[in-house]
């Protein structure tokens, strides 16, 4: 069941190629994000059904701990979804054309990673978690040398493999070097 996260990834991995290099990447990155949007969010959900299922007495809590970061989360994903299916079905006129879309796409998609990079590292390492009053605080999260290293790890290897996992030679030169 941790295959949402991962497919979250690729497609983080795809929005920074397509905000950094819109003309040279669409048509890769686009024949793997367009099937695959569908898929993430139905395997989130089944995450989710799957944790309540197997960790019952600890969905509530965490619901309640990381409240606000579900309510941006939630928003990031109505908007993510809506960009998207705007830019493949909907017929654009004048000032809304799918680069516009897709760069919409791109910025929510990793918004939203960057949400559920948060939360992953509030879960792993318990940073700004208070168990008392089931809060999550950002400051204590951000004050923690550790979270600050995960997200930044992460989002490295993104940028990355990026190049790698999509197959484009011009930019594997450029960008796996610095990683």
């Amino acid at each position: 069941m941790l295959y949402s996260p991962w497919l979250i990834i690729t497609e983080m991995m795809g929005s920074v190629l397509m905000l950094i290099a819109w003309e040279a990447v669409r048509k890769k990155v686009l024949d793997y994000i367009v099937p695959v949007w569908e898929v993430t969010g139905t395997f989130g959900a089944f995450w989710v059904v799957a944790s309540d299922f197997a960790y019952p007495k600890i969905l509530i809590p965490l619901a309640s701990i990381f409240s606000a970061a579900i309510a941006i989360f939630l928003i990031l994903f109505v908007a993510r979804n809506s960009t998207i299916v705007f830019a493949e079905f909907i017929k654009k006129k004048g000032w809304l054309d799918e680069k516009k879309l897709y760069t919409g796409y791109s910025i929510s998609t990793l918004l939203l990673g960057l949400v559920v990079l948060v939360i992953i590292t509030g879960i792993i390492g318990g940073n700004g978690i208070d168990l008392n009053r089931l809060t999550f605080s950002v400051s204590a999260w951000a004050g923690n040398a550790a979270s600050w290293l995960f997200i930044i790890g992460a989002l490295l290897i993104a940028v990355g493999l990026a190049p790698v996992f999509y197959d484009l030679a011009p930019l594997k030169k450029l960008v796996v070097p610095f990683t």
